[in-house]
């Protein structure tokens, strides 16, 4: 049979000692003292402010188009609830982009996945087969 191990044998090795070995500390915090309180804080609203939703300006195109600018100076058309569509140059490049947004009311809406963005040249074939999807569009089997 191998011989055991005593610690004196092996200094360098490490082993566990039960916690009756280990020395007490009785001052020692309870853990819920030792975590930092953290308070939400309320939001503030001066009456000044407006929300982002009322800074919406809205001016009226030659063809009675209600044209909205977005706090961030982008001027856009709204297609429904949460649809635009805006006329925006994306890293050098003019795009007709139609897109969904998302937010909660009182809040400002962010643009998201959904949507599609066309260069001028594929938005001069949507506007070229406008007839034609209307077209489509009445003779549709509902």
């Amino acid at each position: 049979m191998p011989k055991r191990k005593s610690p004196s044998d092996d200094e360098g090795d490490d082993f566990e000692q039960s916690e009756d070995d280990q020395p007490k500390n009785k001052t020692k915090a309870s853990k819920a003292t030792e975590r930092p309180v953290t308070i939400k804080k309320p939001k503030i609203t001066t009456s000044g402010s407006q929300s982002p939703s009322s800074s919406k300006k809205k001016s009226t195109n030659d063809n009675g188009v209600e044209v909205f600018t977005s706090s961030e100076g982008e001027r856009y058309i709204q297609l429904g609830q949460k649809k635009r569509v805006t006329v925006r140059e994306f890293k050098g490049k003019i795009l007709v982009d139609i897109r969904e947004f998302y937010g909660k009311d009182g809040e400002e809406e962010k643009p998201g996945k959904k949507g599609i963005s066309l260069n001028p040249d594929q938005w001069a074939s949507l506007k070229k087969s406008m007839d034609t999807i209307d077209f489509l569009f009445a003779n549709c089997k509902k």
